[in-house]
């Protein structure tokens, strides 16, 4: 019995010091494991970081990038206003210069003169010329009140009354070329929403070219019409046309394009640029088809939108 106990007791002692060495196994592998758990926190913990990090990177460099993009775009406009600022500063010293010394000279010769018929000759000249200079003012002064939209004052306009009202006050213009105007109005409502004053600038500005560029006993015909959601101004000529070189340079300010009128009247260059500003700008569009020597339509488009109700 001592022996079979001894025996019991000796095997008892190996298992439970191999169970021991077992256990003792496990810990390690359990301290690995928590070990690698804690890594890989600490790497999940630092790409996300990282990600992080270059996120706010990028967002900063898009930031960047369209903050220099409004730097750029507004050098670019400071330049572009310096520029039509050097031009318009040239046409003033050019195109005014020439009048105002030939008003001078004039009135020399008014002042020297005895004869009714010579004075009244150089009168003439002299009303032209401040004529042809109050026109360039006109313009300049257009093309800086079309940039500037403080205080603009919107309404619904009616286009049928509107272009009525522009083509009687010019029937007597185009009367000292023996022209005359065809209105045709459909029945249609059509109003939109814009300045009425400056787009009657734009329209007369479409009928006086449409007179300066035809040539005597020839007719305008000037179309309102309403399609869908669009309201149409057409202001057809039979007058000298545009060329195809001089069409894409038509909308520019102080444009190549200019030429004089069929009876020598004088263009400055700013007329349709200031037009296509100002109809852009309420949404609108201008385009036009011509046929050197044969005539020019300009077509205006804007917004349709429903009549005024007037409450009683």
């Amino acid at each position: 019995m001592e022996k079979i106990n001894k025996a019991i007791t000796t095997v008892d002692a190996s298992d439970y010091i191999k169970l021991l060495e077992k256990q003792h196994d496990i810990d390690l592998l359990t301290k690995k494991n928590d070990s690698k758990d804690h890594y890989l926190m600490l790497a999940g913990s630092c790409g996300v970081l990282l990600l992080v990090i270059g996120w706010l990177i990028w967002k900063n460099a898009q930031h960047s990038k369209r903050k220099k993009l409004q730097l750029e775009d507004a050098l670019a406009l400071v330049q572009k206003r310096s520029e039509e600022k050097d031009r318009i500063l040239h046409i003033v010293a050019h195109d005014l210069r020439s009048p105002i010394a030939s008003i001078m000279m004039l009135s020399n010769v008014i002042k020297k003169s005895d004869n009714k018929e010579e004075t009244d000759k150089v009168l003439q000249y002299m009303h032209t010329a401040c004529n042809n200079s109050l026109t360039l003012i006109a313009e300049i002064l257009g093309a800086a009140e079309s940039n500037n939209n403080e205080n603009d004052v919107q309404e619904t306009i009616d286009v049928d009354k509107l272009v009525n009202d522009s083509v009687e006050l010019l029937r007597v213009k185009a009367s000292e070329k023996k022209q005359t105007f065809n209105l045709q109005l459909n029945d249609k409502e059509k109003f939109f929403i814009a300045n009425r004053e400056k787009i009657n600038r734009v329209i007369n500005n479409l009928l006086i070219n449409a007179i300066k560029f035809s040539n005597d006993n020839k007719q305008i015909t000037v179309t309102t019409s309403a399609e869908n959601k669009r309201v149409q101004i057409a202001v057809k000529d039979n007058g000298i046309g545009i060329p195809e070189r001089l069409k894409d340079k038509v909308f520019e300010r102080f444009t190549k394009a200019k030429r004089k009128g069929t009876m020598g009247e004088p263009t400055f260059g700013l007329g349709l640029s200031i037009c296509k500003e100002i109809t852009e700008y309420y949404n609108g569009s201008i385009r036009f088809e011509s046929k050197e020597n044969e005539g020019t339509t300009f077509y205006l488009e804007f917004p349709r939108v429903d009549p005024p109700v007037f409450h009683a």
